[in-house]
């Protein structure tokens, strides 16, 4: 990233940190990681949690020299959701996005978020949307963007109503929550299986006014080694 990508600094500016939970991906972190370094918004940190993988993942992390980077590795493999809480009880930043190895963050995620949370310090949470990516196709769909609500801070219930009529694409990847409201509810709880996130995220929505980012700033990734496809 260079000076001229760089998005300049406000005192206030919150630290983002990019958690990225991983396990035998090694070829996909690498991708992922670059594009979570590539962002135009520079107070960030990328954190990455190895769940005890067993491939080439700790040799792909020693090819980044970047102060932003930070990894920790688990023992033992301690299945997917107590992975995501292993990195949000390592996260230092005031907001967390969750980053999963297959998926990709936009240059502009964070920025487009932190725009929102500049102009309405105290939101809990801000939604931008998400691309999908078909890996045995090699196909991207684009976002499905609202019709009714634009950009800025709203209602959360409103941005939670356009996903529940599913008139936009909201995936995890595209979401920025506070670390410390996140931390407080509990995390990402884990009796609701591979419904833990939207678990997670949407209480936040009922909490008052949201940001909301009406394009894509993420893109999820459908294959078949997927969490998702399982």
């Amino acid at each position: 990233m260079s000076g001229r990508d760089q998005v300049p600094m406000l005192r206030d500016d919150p630290l983002v940190t990019i958690a990225v939970p991983t396990f035998n991906r090694a070829p996909l972190l690498k991708e992922c990681v670059a594009a979570a370094l590539a962002q135009t918004y520079e107070q960030i940190e990328v954190l990455v949690s190895d769940n005890a993988s067993t491939d080439e993942t700790r040799q792909v992390m020693t090819e980044f020299a970047d102060n932003r980077l930070r990894t920790v590795c688990q023992q033992t493999n301690n299945g997917m959701l107590p992975n995501w809480n292993a990195c949000l009880a390592e996260a230092r930043g005031d907001y967390i996005i969750f980053v999963p190895d297959d998926d990709r963050p936009a240059p502009w995620l964070v920025r487009k978020c932190v725009e929102l949370v500049r102009r309405q310090p105290d939101i809990p949470i801000v939604i931008t949307l998400s691309d999908l990516y078909a890996a045995s196709f090699g196909t991207v769909g684009a976002a499905r963007t609202s019709g009714s609500i634009a950009t800025g801070i709203v209602e959360g219930t409103e941005i939670l109503s356009e996903f529940l009529m599913d008139r936009i694409t909201v995936t995890m990847c595209g979401i920025m929550m506070r670390v410390d409201m996140l931390r407080t509810s509990g995390g990402i709880p884990g009796y609701y299986g591979h419904t833990a996130d939207l678990a997670a995220w949407v209480p936040m929505l009922f909490l008052g006014k949201a940001g909301f980012v009406n394009e894509a700033c993420a893109t999820f990734r459908f294959h078949s080694d997927s969490q998702t496809c399982r």
